[in-house]
């Protein structure tokens, strides 16, 4: 009898002790991704000023999350007891994985810096690491002489029609470019990765090169990813075409932009055409004209665009991921006074209580639409 009773002493003992271990790990903002994260999502402790989780999926984490992350977007977003915020959420084009049902959405966190929560694929910290390296490790970038006079073209999804267009109509002008991946439009040189580079090495292939011809997949306003970022890290004069608010992610005179050759309704423009391949060959030919491009990058980034740049990206300066800000919108929207600053992307009307604090295992984690924080005022 007495062991027996032991047993369920020890029994309740190991229960009480899963109970505060799932309230101390569940203490805090957690953030749900709906249907994953292309497939999977790991747990994950998110570094911030306020307890940030992120559940794995697949997992159960859909009953019990404050954030509701949803990619592809869908027409009927999830929703659960907590009151959690829906987040439609891509790094695609807002043309395709469900981007037509944003407006279903509490928020959006895509690549435009319009979105409540942008996401993007580089901000103020790739480029101040990019100014570092310029000035301390100059030798990591070729100079004008060490490169091929050309134009190097990467790509191997193959579907931008008006892309490759642009690209057979700027060969014909004489624009000399290399198509060293999958996709090689016509009038290009269909050569091989560069040899003695790794096929992983994007930016050592780039780096053999003058001009990179950084075309995006679609021309849609906000959809900027890896390319154009590429193309600077590897030491590269960029050709851009993609998205009109280029000139929001990058500082403006560093890059050559192409939307000139292309009219509103897709078409390829002659004179627009003839004028970007000269542009272009400038680069490729004058060492002058290819060092301009340059200039803004040893430039102050507080200045980049008349201080525009700064104004639009401050709030990448402090180097933390996107699931602490998607906590913090979580915790402005749910405390009582509070309110999230999509320029700043910071808490406000409201002090977050600090980690540890009793606060996120009884107040946050009750199922009330808002909750009351006891702290003062800012």
């Amino acid at each position: 009898l007495a062991s027996l009773v032991l047993g369920f002493v020890h029994l309740g003992i190991i229960m009480k002790f899963d109970r505060l271990r799932a309230l101390t790990e569940e203490a805090g903002v957690l953030i749900h991704w709906v249907y994953g994260l292309w497939f999977a999502a790991d747990a994950l402790d998110i570094k911030c000023e306020i307890p940030c989780k992120q559940l794995p999926f697949p997992g159960t984490g859909l009953g019990k999350a404050d954030v509701l992350v949803s990619f592809p977007m869908v027409r009927v977003p999830e929703r659960n007891s907590r009151h959690a915020i829906e987040v439609g959420y891509t790094q695609e084009s807002m043309r395709g994985y469900g981007g037509r049902e944003a407006k279903y959405y509490d928020a959006t966190s895509t690549m435009d810096l319009r979105s409540t929560v942008p996401w993007t694929y580089f901000n103020w910290q790739n480029f101040r690491t990019l100014q570092k390296q310029r000035m301390q490790q100059p030798q990591t970038f070729p100079g004008f002489h060490e490169r091929q006079p050309k134009a190097v073209f990467v790509c191997s999804n193959c579907n931008g029609i008006i892309r490759s267009q642009l690209l057979t109509e700027l060969a014909h002008a004489g624009v000399p470019v290399d198509s060293i991946a999958a996709c090689k439009p016509n009038g290009t040189s269909r050569v091989g990765w560069p040899s003695g580079i790794n096929v992983s090495d994007k930016h050592g292939a780039l780096k053999k090169y003058r001009v990179y011809m950084a075309f995006e997949n679609e021309m849609e306003s906000g959809y900027v990813t890896e390319k154009i970022m590429d193309g600077y890290d590897a030491g590269n004069v960029n050709v851009y075409l993609g998205a009109p608010d280029i000139s929001d992610y990058v500082p403006s005179d560093s890059f050559i932009d192409a939307r000139g050759a292309i009219g509103e309704n897709g078409t390829i423009v002659r004179e627009g055409v003839q004028a970007l391949a000269l542009k272009i060959k400038a680069a490729l030919y004058d060492e002058q004209a290819w060092n301009n491009y340059f200039k803004p990058l040893n430039e102050p980034m507080s200045e980049w665009n008349a201080g525009n740049y700064e104004k639009k990206w401050s709030w990448s300066k402090e180097p933390i991921a996107g699931q602490c800000r998607l906590c913090r919108l979580a915790f402005a929207r749910r405390a009582k006074g509070g309110r999230f600053n999509e320029t700043t992307q910071q808490v406000e009307g409201v002090l977050p209580p600090p980690i540890g604090d009793d606060f996120w295992r009884t107040t946050w984690r009750s199922s009330a639409a808002k909750v009351e924080v006891p702290q003062k005022r800012r």
